[in-house]
């Protein structure tokens, strides 16, 4: 027999990396805590703001180096194949590098690889935060 009980997170984040003006987090936050009214929202900056705010300066450049050559890797380039990962050209590693410091740069038309993206997002995730208790919830203005 299968349980019908649901386990629901005590914590919902709610990552703001839209800057979208179609895109409304405090609405959605709002939503969320009338189905939910026994989870905490959060409302947080973009999830690579606030993960390189939390580090020490000295690490802050080996960190946005390492994730940007990660982002710049997972771009797809063609849609139509599998895994068509190449290794990044120096200059696709300095824009992602650009938008990792300075956040609103708008990007079109770079999609990436959905998977890729979460097992790149996964170990950036605050080990206290890293439960079924907590549900991360990023908005990007980028194309999965």
């Amino acid at each position: 027999m299968f349980s019908s009980t649901v386990h629901l997170p005590s914590f919902i984040y709610l990552y703001n990396g839209a800057e979208t003006e179609s895109l409304n987090l405090e609405e959605i936050a709002g939503y969320l805590e009338r189905w939910f009214k026994q989870v905490k929202i959060e409302l947080r900056e973009d999830f690579f703001s606030r993960y390189l705010s939390h580090l020490p300066p000295e690490k802050k450049e080996t960190a946005v180096d390492e994730i940007a050559r990660k982002l710049a890797a997972i771009k797809v380039h063609q849609v139509n194949r599998n895994k068509s990962f190449v290794e990044p050209l120096d200059l696709e590693v300095e824009y992602e590098r650009k938008k990792l410091l300075h956040g609103k740069v708008k990007s079109f038309g770079i999609l990436y690889d959905g998977f890729e993206l979460l097992a790149l997002l996964s170990p950036l995730v605050p080990e206290e935060e890293l439960s079924l208790d907590h549900c991360h919830i990023i908005f990007t203005n980028q194309l999965f």
